[in-house]
């Protein structure tokens, strides 16, 4: 009994007001301690008197008042030897009577179990809170005057129970009906749950006996551990021993169940209520209390994304200032990966993009649209962070050739960059492009020059996706050396105004076997040709869009019902394409999304073909189309009907002559929707074109909302100080 274990027994049972007395005797099992109301003190304790002892001294001295209420196993130390109940098998214990080598062995067992099946049984018989849960059930209908001891005593014929326990009402001080009992293993739990009526017979009453289910402060807790874990994976998910779940005793199954107060939460649930507020409200807690303010900070270090949509308005006196900026980045300590400040870009400068770099060194998503970035800030930014994939530079018009330059130079693992808008990049930087890079936007770019379409194809073989719409400059001989190129690629936007590019240099997309997603909208270069080339060359395609493109007839179409892995098509605002067009189209079968907004000449004849023909149409957009009538919605309804696979179909139907009250949709898979998607202005009739009284109505409604609410219909939410200014929370100490 002597080092560190006395030590510690004697500070635990100290602390504890308990005394304690620990024995091996015969016939108990060895390495057991039993604790009782004696003081374990060096004076009391027989064996700190003297290393040898006999056991009817030990029996005299801490056995007067035996209480066996805790068994704990120490495992022995072979460095030192074990006195006590720290027992190696095969010693022996002398009394002080039995000097002259009478010694006597206690008769423990000589053969110690394996380090796997001691491990095993560690396990099994753990007081771990599964095993608690299937120990324990919840017993209902308990007549008024049973007591605790009574209700033991009945369900002791079971098993052996352990503890019980007889809820009362706080106010009144009398029992509400049900309880739990609690036995010594699971298997006797399940005796009592599968007992019969006439066993559970008790005063006259049958009590109702089911599973215990879990506390909800543990589930909370368990929850919260695994919110904050997605959170941060680092997040240490194994409990405290604050938290460790408490043993089944009466006054850890004496609380209620239900919390009364926000004090009575664990620091875990206050974690994850305060997860889901915005950054706004977060920042007022830091003034509530020290506690809040630790937990707040706490859920920052864990932070790593920041999205600041509808946080910051200028026009309601409140825009994110740098101040605010570096006070939020320092509370992330580092840990950001993601932060997005497009909607909150109307005050910053370049001293913004500094202040990212300096405060956010793993930040690997950014997006900063619309903040006024310099060559000479996005050097440092690239500098300060080596770890950038994806990078969002929309309508940074200061930004030029030399800060591109050095953001593909330092920022190897780079995959995405969208520089849409900027008129200053030639696409010579693209030079020092990485392997890595996948995703390019060029959306508007319009001094992208036939030099820098030669480094993109040159140096970013590995593109998977490229957005080249509204790219003044692209030439044919341009168009060519990509498609040759980019072998890889599966997403290619290249429509809008392209005065450089004619239906030849089209052709070569056809090249392109691994081509998924293709968007032509709006490019007039686009003809029959062009989609027979698309259509005999890309055989992965999944969705075209072709909205806007005049020069298409009823021959694309045909060609298009042999792309049998097309699922999305956009054959908007089509002039040339009829009912019979449409017709053919049907016999691929396997659409799933179809747009048909603003085509004159569509009606009820190819729209039958259609539906009947193809039985995954999900969604079928007809807004605008004049002649669809009521037989399109019956023929939609029967098709549903008649589908094995009882997918839903939404057809939308603004702006067409289909009369909704004249009809019975009785079917819930077939949703028919009122809204008009078609935009007038992009009609090939909209000199011919009179929207209906009931389309002017809307427009003028949806005006006068526009007026009222410019913030997009979501209002602000009052501060809980007005007296406190918002940038005065984030600068400010507690």
């Amino acid at each position: 009994m002597l080092g560190f274990r006395f030590s510690y027994l004697y500070k635990l049972h100290t602390e504890s007001f308990m005394g304690f007395n620990a024995v091996c005797l015969p016939g108990n099992q060895p390495g057991a301690f039993y604790r009782s109301s004696l003081p374990a003190t060096p004076v009391s304790t027989p064996i700190r008197e003297n290393g040898r002892f006999s056991e009817q001294a030990l029996r005299e001295r801490l056995c007067r008042t035996p209480s066996p209420r805790k068994c704990r196993l120490f495992e022995s130390r072979g460095s030192e030897p074990d006195i006590g109940f720290n027992m190696s098998p095969g010693l022996q214990l002398s009394s002080p009577d039995e000097d002259e080598g009478h010694s006597r062995a206690l008769p423990f067992s000589p053969a110690r179990p394996s380090l796997q099946s001691r491990l095993e049984r560690l396990e099994q018989e753990a007081d771990t809170p599964a095993n608690c849960l299937r120990r324990r059930i919840f017993v209902g209908n308990i007549p008024d005057k049973v007591t605790k001891k009574e209700l033991k005593d009945f369900f002791s014929k079971f098993g052996r129970v352990t503890d019980c326990l007889i809820v009362q009402d706080h106010i009144k001080r009398r029992s509400r009906g049900y309880g739990f009992v609690i036995f010594s293993n699971s298997q006797e739990a399940e005796k009592a749950k599968n007992a019969s009526d006439i066993q559970l017979e008790f005063n006259g009453r049958n009590l109702r006996v089911f599973p215990a289910e879990e506390k909800k402060s543990e589930k909370y807790r368990r929850e919260a551990r695994e919110i904050l874990f997605q959170l941060n994976p680092n997040y240490d998910l194994t409990p405290t021993c604050e938290e460790e779940p408490d043993s089944v005793n009466d006054s850890s199954i004496s609380k209620s169940s239900s919390l009364q107060n926000i004090n009575e939460m664990t620091d875990d649930m206050l974690l994850l209520i305060f997860s889901y507020l915005g950054i706004r409200d977060r920042a007022k807690l830091e003034y509530v209390c020290r506690k809040w303010r630790k937990l707040s900070l706490e859920l920052w270090q864990c932070q790593t994304t920041m999205n600041l949509h509808n946080m910051f308005c200028i026009w309601e006196g409140r825009p994110l200032t740098n101040s605010i900026l570096l006070s939020l980045l320092k509370k992330c300590a580092g840990n950001l990966k993601k932060l997005d400040l497009s909607t909150a870009s109307h005050t910053l400068d370049y001293k913004a993009v500094e202040i990212i770099a300096q405060c956010c060194p793993n930040l690997e998503h950014i997006n900063l649209s619309s903040v006024k970035v310099t060559n000479v800030s996005l050097q440092q930014m690239a500098i300060k962070c080596p770890k950038l994939k994806h990078v969002i530079l929309q309508r940074c018009f200061e930004v030029g050739e030399k800060g591109i330059w050095w953001l593909l130079h330092l920022c190897k693992r780079l995959e995405c960059i969208d520089m849409s808008g900027n008129p200053r990049i030639t696409g010579q930087c693209f030079h020092m492009a990485g392997s890595n890079l996948h995703t390019c936007i060029l959306t508007k770019c319009s001094r992208f020059s036939p030099i820098g379409f030669t480094k993109l194809a040159t140096r970013c073989r590995n593109l998977s996706s490229l957005y080249l719409n509204d790219c003044f400059q692209l030439s044919d001989r341009a168009l060519e050396l990509l498609c040759q190129s980019l072998k890889n690629l599966k997403i290619l936007y290249v429509g809008g105004v392209l005065p450089d590019l004619t239906g030849s240099g089209l052709h070569h997309i056809g090249r392109l076997s691994n081509l998924e997603h293709l968007s032509l909208s709006q490019n007039h270069h686009v003809d029959d040709d062009v989609i027979y080339a698309i259509s005999r060359g890309c055989k992965k395609l999944r969705n075209l869009d072709l909205a806007g493109c005049n020069e298409i007839s009823d021959y694309s179409l045909t060609s298009l019902s042999s792309c049998y892995n097309l699922r999305i098509l956009n054959i908007s605002y089509l002039e040339r394409i009829t009912d019979e067009g449409l017709s053919s189209l049907a016999r691929q079968g396997v659409f799933e999304t179809m747009y048909l907004r603003g085509c004159p000449n569509i009606g009820d004849q190819g729209l039958l073909t259609l539906v009947l023909l193809t039985p995954y149409l999900q969604h079928l957009d007809v807004s605008g189309c004049q002649h669809v009538t009521n037989v399109t919605v019956t023929a939609c309804l029967d098709s549903v009907q008649a589908r094995s696979s009882g997918k839903k179909l939404t057809l939308v139907a603004g702006g067409t002559s289909i009369e909704l009250e004249a009809l019975e949709l009785d079917s819930s898979l077939l949703e028919v929707s009122r809204q008009n998607f078609c935009i007038h202005s992009l009609r090939p009739d909209k000199l011919d074109y009179i929207g209906t009284e009931s389309d002017d109505e809307e427009l003028i409604f949806a005006a006068e909302e526009e007026v009222e609410n410019p913030s997009g219909g979501e209002q602000s939410q009052p501060t809980a100080d007005p007296n406190v200014e918002f940038s005065e929370m984030f600068e400010s100490p507690l």
